[in-house]
């Protein structure tokens, strides 16, 4: 009967600490209820109070002796432990055996006897850490008023800032830092007892991954190492933090004001995680663009890569963030940088149809060629007399003349023109700017260019006689030149005049003048 009675006390207690109810919790604490037992998920009747930001059962909690933070290893405790020395598993505490070992029996119905305390880890489900991530500011000053650890991480190494800060709770993320929470000079929580953390084993060269079992003082620390070995005394150069860095996942959530607190105590802003993801990227990334102007305000590297070698831009060109985009090209990011498989942010924009952001790059990577497209003649004139290249042609070979002849800007068309821009050069479909002016029924353009090809052909002509045979299209075999100083090859030159025999004489495919057969030479003549 007493059980009974005892196990319904604890679920009315659990109830009164989740609606607020005070006056119930303390008649039933008066009449027997535990302060501390947890239900089967594993959280005490603090924990839900502090989940719900109900501080004053929360005070009554605490001063009937709740316990803040327990880390000591307790019967029915939820626990990870190495079965057998190895693999963590997720079971329960069945039995305190005394002498700091266990029995613990497993989720999958596996049960192992005597199993040593530094092989398990509590599944700590933290009153501070739950008032943090649901941004209840007067249950966290309570809790650290009685003395809750400000930096205490959950296995995964997540402190109550960094949850404060994902969440956005700056508010929260103020009163941690005033209350002690001390960041490293990467912006993460600073090493501490219980902090997952990679060593150098021996001083030797390769990491191996544990846990801080002991701060020794004076910049050494003990480590627990995954694989069950210990070791005394490490130096701090010798230990690098699993960290989860507070800023990194501000920005990632777009929580700007968070972002601006811990930049403004000093969080390092080029931070980068195992992958070289810095807060800027991860910003860029989630197209997060308040967050990114501020950290590029605070000296953020735009340029810097990831281990994949891509860069904040990149990344928002891939997901098509236009405005983050154009933010990092107005502050001077590489446009065309490409990452390790060679993909630019212009490729990754096409490969994703970001037709926006195509454009966008295109107008960086090929300033003329945009004011072509707009006919913007007067910007025209300024990117040409700074020394832009008139016959600069994207990926797939469309020049600014091109461009101006498929828009129709006949001003544009006939300024290039006057600047030397190549009028037969065709675009990777083969089609040239006379092909698409047709093609679009641009009649003045097509007018404007049949008269600038008219007066150009000889030049042309010229230009390609130099590079290949004009009678066989191919480069040239044996070349040979005519009395007016064409050239051909020897072959079919003599072929074209043994077509009239026996004079053996035929007019020049270029000018028309007579050649005749004995008059080929393999020089040009000299007059």
């Amino acid at each position: 009967m007493g059980c009974c009675l005892s196990l319904g006390n604890a679920a009315l207690l659990y109830d009164a600490c989740e609606k607020g109810k005070v006056a119930l919790a303390r008649v039933l604490l008066d009449n027997g209820a535990e302060v501390d037992r947890a239900c089967e998920d594993g959280r005490t009747p603090l924990y839900i109070a502090c989940q719900q930001g109900h501080v004053d059962v929360a005070r009554l909690l605490l001063e009937r002796g709740a316990v803040v933070d327990s880390s000591a290893l307790c019967e029915g405790d939820t626990v990870e432990a190495k079965y057998r020395g190895r693999r963590y598993y997720p079971g329960k505490i069945s039995r305190d055996c005394g002498e700091g070992k266990y029995d613990i029996a497993y989720d999958d119905g596996d049960r192992e006897r005597g199993v040593e305390a530094r092989l398990i880890r509590k599944l700590l489900l933290s009153p501070l850490y739950i008032a943090c991530k649901n941004g209840h500011v007067d249950a966290v000053r309570l809790l650290l008023d009685n003395g809750a650890e400000v930096d205490r991480a959950d296995k995964d190494g997540a402190t109550p800032l960094y949850i404060a800060c994902q969440q956005g709770h700056v508010d929260v993320a103020r009163l941690l830092l005033e209350r002690g929470t001390v960041l490293d000079e990467h912006g993460s929580s600073a090493l501490y007892e219980g902090a997952a953390v990679e060593v150098r084993y021996r001083g030797r060269e390769r990491y191996y991954p544990g846990k801080i079992s002991r701060n020794c003082g004076e910049g050494k620390y003990d480590i627990a190492y995954d694989d069950g070995d210990r070791e005394r005394g490490v130096e701090a150069r010798l230990i690098r933090k699993l960290s989860l860095s507070p800023l990194y996942i501000a920005c990632k959530n777009g929580h700007v004001d968070a972002a601006r607190l811990l930049l403004d105590i000093g969080a390092e802003v080029n931070w980068a995680n195992k992958n070289g993801h810095t807060p800027l990227f991860v910003a860029c990334e989630h197209g997060h663009i308040d967050a990114a102007r501020l950290l590029l305000e605070k000296g953020a590297e735009k340029k810097r890569a990831s281990k994949n070698g891509e860069t904040p831009l990149w990344i928002a060109c891939q997901k098509g963030h236009f405005a983050v985009a154009t933010l990092l090209l107005d502050n001077g990011a590489a446009v065309d940088r490409a990452n390790k498989n060679g993909r630019t942010p212009l490729s990754i924009a096409k490969q994703n149809c970001h037709s926006y952001i195509v454009g966008l790059l295109e107008e960086h990577l090929y300033p003329l060629l945009a004011a072509a497209k707009t006919g913007d003649v007067d910007a025209m004139a300024r990117l040409l007399d700074g020394g832009a290249e008139i016959n600069q042609a994207t990926e797939n070979g469309t020049t600014p003349l091109w461009t101006a002849c498929e828009n129709g800007h006949v001003d544009a068309a006939r300024m290039l023109l006057d600047k030397g821009a190549e009028i037969d050069r065709a675009n990777d479909e083969g089609s040239t700017p006379l092909d698409i002016a047709k093609r679009r029924q641009h009649h003045a353009l097509v007018a404007l260019l049949e008269h600038h090809l008219a007066r150009a052909r000889p030049r042309l002509q010229r230009q390609q006689s130099d590079v290949q045979c004009s009678i066989c299209l191919e480069p040239y075999s044996d070349r040979a030149w005519t009395k007016c100083n064409h050239s051909f090859c020897r072959e079919c030159i003599t072929r074209v005049c043994r077509t009239n025999p026996p004079a053996n004489r035929a007019p020049c495919p270029f000018c028309r003048q007579p050649v005749l057969l004995r008059e080929i030479k393999r020089r040009p003549y000299e007059y």
